[in-house]
């Protein structure tokens, strides 16, 4: 999956940074420029129509999926309880889960947006690594039966739900 990033992308992505930081937004300035990097190829590789977003400041975030595709439709939602209503409702490509909830939220959240998945679905977790519970969460997705290939890198995890492909999880280092 790689696919280079182009430098208007990296200059969009320092210009969305700058623009935080003067808006007083400190907890999402933090966002790392590898972690956008993953998100940016993400989306310029799968090139998803439907994208959810999912937790407390998702500005950010979608600043950087904007950046990187043109056509997609993004919905944010702020508060995690919503996801049951929307993810009945439609079906999503991609599915940003924000890393500022608890354990419990998460997994209701992953749950409830399963079913709007299909076969070129993928989901992507923030924070795999922030604390404890994260982690848990982490082992409790990559078990999940639904989930067929995972893969970790560090910075999030991105899970995907291929039904021709056997079970399988990746470690990788970017």
């Amino acid at each position: 999956m790689y696919t280079k990033v182009n430098a208007n992308s990296i200059a969009e992505f320092k210009k969305i940074q700058k623009q935080v930081l003067l808006g007083k937004r400190i907890n999402n300035a933090n966002y790392s420029l590898k972690k956008a990097t993953i998100l940016m190829q993400l989306c310029q590789y799968f090139k998803p129509t439907a994208i959810l977003e999912i937790g407390p400041s998702t500005d950010f975030t979608t600043s950087i999926v904007q950046a990187s595709t043109t056509s997609a439709r993004i919905t944010p939602l702020e508060n995690f309880t919503e996801t049951a209503q929307i993810a009945q409702n439609q079906s999503y490509d991609l599915i940003l889960f924000g890393g500022n909830c608890s354990k419990e939220e998460a997994i209701a959240s992953f749950e409830n947006c399963l079913l709007g998945t299909h076969n070129k679905t993928v989901f992507v977790i923030q924070a795999i690594y922030k604390n404890n519970e994260r982690v848990a969460l982490w082992e409790f997705i990559k078990a999940h039966p639904k989930v067929t290939v995972t893969v970790d890198v560090f910075e999030c995890g991105i899970v995907f739900f291929r039904k021709e492909q056997e079970k399988e999880h990746f470690k990788i280092r970017v």
